[in-house]
């Protein structure tokens, strides 16, 4: 999953990073509940590689941005695939 980074100008606070959120995705009724959760603190990063994943799977994703005062919104998730944009 490649997206753009949050510009500078919008970081309003110290301690800005990304927390990305994943686990597989299963059919509903399936899934289960945990996440695995990575802070990213470097903010001009616009790619996070996973590693040690069976190749090609599913994987529900979630990326918000949060800072020493709390957290934004989570405005949705996505499917990603492990391997996905690979060479």
């Amino acid at each position: 999953m490649h997206e753009q980074p949050v510009p500078r100008s919008e970081h309003n606070g110290e301690g800005f990073r990304y927390r990305v959120r994943y686990r597989p995705h299963r059919p509903e009724g399936e899934e289960g509940r945990t996440y695995t959760t990575v802070n990213v603190t470097n903010p001009d990063t616009s790619e996070w590689i996973v590693s040690n994943v069976p190749t090609f799977q599913p994987y529900r994703i979630i990326v918000d941005s949060v800072n020493n005062m709390g957290e934004a919104p989570i405005l949705g998730w996505k499917i990603g695939y492990s391997g996905e944009g690979s060479k």
